[in-house]
Formats: structure tokens, sequence, C-alpha cells
């Protein structure tokens, strides 16, 4: 009777293990935050990354009783964002390598195949290796010519700038020294040939659209310098592009004008100041009162006809300075 008993408690607790690593909801058309909070909201998982990975990521996925591995594994797709997900329900998003939440099988354990566990366990990603290849390339002293203890006069240094990932040569690409400063553009081929005095220069490499990189040299003649650049990829926050089209026809206000203050600020006016009184006059149907005054007739209503809230409250006196100005500073008017 007490084994069956501890089956049945451990049967529950795997089905209720089970269920938290479930989600199910409507994803679609959602920013990566908003998933984050709904799912946060419902599950005892908590998510741990930086929002400027995501902030240009759009959810578009639906769940029914799904694994959130599962369903991550939907959302990244095509990404280079990559997740872990640790036994206390942690989800630790990062870019470009995975983090192992866990050390391999027989990490402690000796023997002559402890390394290559090790080493097959903790593999670097693609992403690292380039990071780590750019950074002994931009440590490195690179020695130009043949050595010398002549170090008078100039040299010639020539080579080609390409695409690291695709070998395109790149055009365009600047080739220079800060101190003093000299440079030099690649050509439609993608080389180059800079003049430099003989000594040790820090050669700095730039391009639109590429990662900005280095090489220490050291000058002793002419010689050449080949260089690759990684592509640079920066993600854009999202964009949204509203119109008020749509507002006509949901709610129809006759007579409603709406004036904003990029426009009002291109309406010339006295003294170089927006005056939203003085703008509305261009407005039709309105009329001024007369010169030096911001009374208005509006379809031939009276001055004391107009009513004019500021914040949902009357304003009775909308004039000062004997009635040359409104009483509405422009600049905080939305």
């Amino acid at each position: 009777m007490k084994r069956v008993s501890l089956t049945l408690v451990f049967v529950w607790v795997v089905s209720l293990a089970a269920g938290q690593s479930s989600v199910t909801g409507d994803f679609r058309d959602m920013r990566f935050e908003q998933f984050v909070e709904k799912i946060e909201g419902q599950t005892a998982f908590r998510f741990f990354y930086k929002r400027q990975w995501t902030d240009s990521l759009r959810v578009n996925a639906a769940a029914s009783n799904t694994p959130l591995d599962q369903l991550l594994s939907e959302i990244f797709r095509g990404t280079d964002l990559q997740f872990a997900i640790d036994g206390w329900n942690r989800v630790f998003v990062t870019k470009g390598r995975r983090i192992a939440t866990d050390l391999a099988s027989g990490f402690f354990e000796a023997g002559p195949e402890k390394s290559k566990r090790q080493e097959d366990a903790f593999d670097f990603s693609d992403y690292e290796k380039r990071e780590r290849k750019k950074q002994i390339a931009e440590t490195r002293l690179f020695a130009i010519g043949a050595k010398t203890t002549n170090m008078d006069g100039k040299a010639t240094i020539g080579g080609s700038v390409r695409d690291a990932s695709t070998g395109e040569p790149v055009i365009g690409a600047t080739v220079f020294i800060e101190r003093p400063m000299i440079g030099v553009s690649t050509d439609q081929f993608g080389y180059f040939a800079i003049n430099l005095p003989k000594g040790r220069h820090e050669l700095k490499i730039k391009s639109i659209g590429m990662k900005p990189t280095v090489r220490q040299i050291m000058l002793y003649g002419d010689g050449k310098l080949d260089i690759l650049l990684e592509q640079d990829v920066t993600p854009l926050k999202e964009v949204v592009v509203e119109s008020q089209a749509d507002a006509r026809l949901t709610n129809v206000q006759m007579g409603a004008e709406k004036l904003d203050m990029q426009t009002m600020k291109q309406i010339p006016l006295a003294l170089g100041e927006t005056d939203i009184m003085k703008v509305v006059l261009t407005l039709p149907g309105v009329q001024s009162v007369g010169e030096g005054t911001v009374g208005i007739n509006v379809r031939g209503g009276a001055t004391n006809q107009n009513l004019i809230l500021l914040n949902d409250a009357v304003v009775y006196n909308p004039s000062h300075l004997f009635g040359f100005f409104s009483t509405f500073n422009p600049d905080i008017l939305k």
C-alpha cells in the first residue's frame, strides 16, 4: 500500500512540472517584450536578456499546450538569438552563443579523455571564433618589408580590402593613420596603396556597412597587407506609421479641424512667434474682428460665442498685451 502511494505522488509531481513547461496563448503580431510579460504572467518562467537585442523582433506565433523551448525555437528561427532554460525556470536569451546551464557528464572525471570531453561540451560558436580571430589580428604586430636599421624616409603599403564572408572587394573603404593624418581609399577592385613614414603605426580601416578594424604595423620598407572586414548589421527600432484617414470614417465630426505644431510653425507670423489664435484665422470660415486683437468670428458667430478650452478648462480671456497676442504658449500645445 505504501508503494502505491509513493508512485501516485511521483506521477503527480512529474505532471505538474510538465504543465509548467507548456505554454498556451495567442502571441501573433506582438513585440518580444509583450510576449515575455505574457509568459511570465501565466507561468513560473523568468526571462533574462538585453532589450537592444530584441527591440526589432516581432513575435508571430500561437501555442496550444506547446513546450516553451519549442515555442522559442520557432520565434528565434532565422536570427542569431539563442536561449537556454535551467532547472529553476530561468530563461537566458543570448546573442550568437548559447549558455550552458549545467556541466557536461563526466566533467570532473580524471583520465586522458577529460580535456576532449570539455572541448566538446564547451565548443565556441562561429560568432565567437570570428571575434577571437579578429582580436588576434588587431593586436598582432605585422612587419612590413625587410627588417633594417635604417628607418629614415617613407615606404608604401599595398593590398586589398575584402568582405570576410563573401570575399568581394570593398569599394571606397578608408585606410588611414591619425598621427600624422594620412589616408587613402580603395578603388573599384578593393585595392589600396598608402605611403607612410617608416616606423610603427596603427593602421585603421573603415567602410560604410562594415565593422571598423585596426592593424598594428612595423613599417621597414615596401610591402603588402591584405585586410578582411566583417559586415556590420545595425538593428533598427520599430517604426510605426499611422494615418488619420481611418478616423474620418469611424468618428465623423463635421467641420472639425486639427492642427499640429509642425504645421503651425510653417506659417509666417508677426515677430516670428507661433500664435495659435492667428493660425486659426487661416482656416476657412474664420475671420478676425479687427486688427490688433485675437478675437475671431467663426462662420458668422460673435466672439462671445466661441468656447475655448485648455486641458478641459474654460479660458474666458484668450489674449494678453492689450490683445496683440494670445495667452497660449505654443511650446506646451499638443
